[in-house]
């Protein structure tokens, strides 16, 4: 059951492949920014070769808190076939655990899902 929640959660959110982190270097050294990516058979590989000028650089945008000109109304994922199977496979009380883990706002608090329309890659057969 367990192993089935996971890959449930897996399935109906699309989670990065790839994180970012930035490491703070001695007083004598940049920061150090690196991320890591998994591709095929390379798992979890760490690559450092950003373009340096973004940490000295001067942003090319400012965000001005006391001026609000958009309002963000919420967050969410996506959603898709054989997640949507797997959620159909738990029992009832299990099947409302997972929905209240994802949109309660105790929770991860999602506002919006989006589905494919056409195509996805985690479909459950073919689209012709």
């Amino acid at each position: 059951m367990k192993r089935l929640l996971i890959t449930l959660v897996s399935s109906i959110l699309l989670l990065p492949l790839s994180e970012i982190k930035a490491e703070k270097g001695n007083k004598n050294s940049e920061d150090k920014i690196s991320y890591i990516i998994t591709s095929g058979e390379n798992i979890r590989v760490e690559k450092n070769k950003l373009v340096k000028s973004i940490l000295s650089k001067k942003s090319d945008f400012t965000v001005t808190t006391s001026e609000k000109k958009q309002i963000i109304s919420g967050f969410g994922g996506a959603f898709n076939e054989q997640g949507w199977e797997a959620l159909g496979k738990l029992d009832e009380s299990e099947r409302q655990k997972v929905l209240t883990a994802i949109f309660s706002s105790s929770e991860a608090n999602f506002s919006y899902g989006r589905i494919p329309i056409g195509a996805s890659d985690y479909a459950l057969e073919r689209y012709c």
